[in-house]
């Protein structure tokens, strides 16, 4: 079965195919699991080595391997940074919630409006050299620039995996959102951050777009 992308009016096709048949009192939320395997959604990302994401899927934040990154990317940085300076940074900036979580956006149209995926990858990286250089009256911010790549990562998500949040916000706007295909226009712009504890594994990732 094909996978819903939110923004794309053509990937609503089969929903409003399937609803034709079913008739006027069919319920489109019942019928979307039925219709599709589950969601398409969007992780911005400036990966330093693709192959990683083809052997180990998109995997879950880990704290330890994102501070590992900013201390080799402030190794040569002039002017020379003090290593407590760095170590206070680190420590002062808070860390997320729920840490170990992967993090997509449903909406491509959300992610590129919000462009510090594309930055620096990881907003805690950014939020560290951020307080570094208040601290040591620097700007850090031309360290993550260049590094990597910007990149777009296309994840199908099964319904399965999908989070009881972005399930509800579908449940809720669907029918608005069937409104506005009906009518040749894509659904309105979403900011609904879909999070998983687990690895989107390689297989899910439907493509890579380098921007």
């Amino acid at each position: 079965m094909p996978w819903l992308k939110w923004n794309d009016i053509a990937s609503w096709q089969p929903l409003l195919d399937a609803l034709d048949v079913a008739g006027p009192n069919a319920d489109p939320f019942a019928l979307i699991r039925s219709v599709y395997d589950g969601l398409v959604v969007f992780h911005g990302c400036r990966p330093l080595d693709i192959s990683a994401y083809h052997v180990s899927g998109v995997r879950p934040v880990c704290l330890d391997e994102l501070h590992a990154r900013v201390r080799d990317l402030v190794a040569n940085a002039e002017p020379k940074v003090p290593v407590q300076a760095l170590e206070d940074a680190i420590r002062c900036t808070p860390k997320p919630a729920v840490p170990a979580q992967v993090y997509a956006c449903v909406d491509e149209r959300d992610l590129v409006q919000h462009g510090q995926h594309f930055l620096g990858g990881s907003e805690h990286v950014q939020h560290i050299l951020q307080i570094l250089g208040e601290d040591l009256g620097c700007d850090f911010s031309d360290l993550l620039a260049a590094t990597g790549t910007p990149a777009i990562l296309e994840l199908a998500v099964p319904w399965r995996d999908l989070g009881e949040y972005v399930s509800d916000q579908i449940q809720a706007s669907l029918s608005d959102a069937i409104e506005s295909v009906a009518q040749g226009n894509a659904p309105a712009r979403k900011d609904w951050c879909h999070a998983q504890l687990t690895a989107i594994p390689s297989e899910q990732i439907l493509s890579i777009r380098w921007l």
